[in-house]
């Protein structure tokens, strides 16, 4: 079988799916203060564009070098700032409901459909 029909036959997401999830998670964890990091070294709140979209809008550092480009905190902000309103969701429980009902294949390099 290929992994999409595995994927399809198991009904599961891809690991690329899986992976972004889990990150955006850590990221929501991060941002609203759930776990012992400081914010401060991962992300900052851009407070230019507030025009368009929710208010928790992160700003994505420039990155010369391949490795901190697909650093945790750089590969997640582009998703992160074109998610709906579920970002401020009260409960991380709540957060993570609204982000299953999302598809995130949209933002996956592979797609399996």
């Amino acid at each position: 079988m290929t992994y999409g029909d595995r994927l399809k036959t198991l009904n599961i997401h891809s690991l690329e799916n899986r992976r972004l999830m889990f990150d955006l998670v850590m990221c929501y964890n991060i941002v609203h203060g759930l776990v012992d990091l400081t914010m401060s070294d991962f992300f900052s709140f851009d407070n230019v564009g507030l025009t368009r979209g929710h208010s928790n809008k992160l700003v994505k550092q420039h990155s010369r070098v391949n490795a901190r480009a697909n650093f945790f905190a750089n590969r997640v902000i582009n998703v992160w700032n074109s998610l709906p309103e579920i970002v401020s969701a009260p409960t991380l429980h709540a957060f993570r409901g609204r982000l299953s009902n999302l598809d995130l294949s949209v933002y996956c390099v592979s797609r399996f459909d």
